[in-house]
């Protein structure tokens, strides 16, 4: 939206470079006036928002001699570093100065990262596919990973985990694909999951929205 006008502006997808190359779009971020997009299968792409160019295409992000052309989640953190979630390769850091992204060695090179927040500490977080959450602190070097491998469940328990909230009481919530919301207190353990048992509605993504997970936290 164009803030001196109150107007949405579209940004159409092609092949010029005022064009973002594909209509798919899984992630957003701004970052020193530039907008980072994630696209499914054409990558990550840069664009400047001063004339609304393509700065700088990366239709493959790198891991370890794999790549993936799917960018899930972009998020900046509290000290302006900006992060990659992929699907198969893991997260990255994009360093805008050079225009490289690196891996993130506490997150599992063939991982998929489809969601990512940090916590009051610092601590980022990052949610899975079939693994639950994974969790480092580039400052401490703290790092490890909650799974649902404990749970009582006979019918599955490797939700995807779609997205990733902290509320004010410093609890983390995991809101999963089919499998309901998670609570994980703060020494890091898995004590709670919410489901249609509790009232939550019976829909394949439950609360993925922070806004969601929040309302349902609170309650609690």
């Amino acid at each position: 939206m164009d803030k001196t006008t109150g107007k949405f502006i579209q940004i159409p997808y092609g092949n010029s470079l005022n064009q973002l190359s594909h209509h798919n779009i899984h992630g957003l971020s701004v970052h020193n006036n530039k907008l980072y997009v994630g696209l499914f299968f054409h990558g990550l792409e840069v664009m400047n928002l001063n004339d609304n160019k393509i700065v700088a295409r990366y239709p493959q992000v790198p891991a370890d001699g794999k790549n993936s052309t799917m960018v899930m989640c972009i998020y900046k953190t509290s000290d302006n570093r900006l992060l990659v979630g992929t699907t198969g390769s893991g997260l990255f850091e994009y360093n805008e100065r050079s225009g490289q992204l690196s891996p993130v060695i506490y997150i599992p090179g063939n991982s998929f990262v489809n969601a990512i927040e940090e916590d009051h500490t610092g601590t980022i977080w990052t949610g899975s596919l079939i693994r639950g959450v994974f969790y480092y602190n580039p400052r401490t070097g703290e790092s490890g990973n909650i799974n649902f491998a404990s749970l009582k469940d006979s019918t599955k328990n490797t939700y995807t985990v779609q997205g990733i909230y902290e509320d004010t009481d410093y609890n983390i919530w995991l809101a999963t694909e089919a499998g309901g919301l998670f609570k994980i207190n703060r020494q890091r353990q898995l004590v709670k999951r919410y489901t249609t048992t509790e009232g939550l509605p019976p829909t394949a993504y439950t609360g993925y929205l922070k806004i969601q997970i929040k309302i349902c936290g609170s309650a609690q």
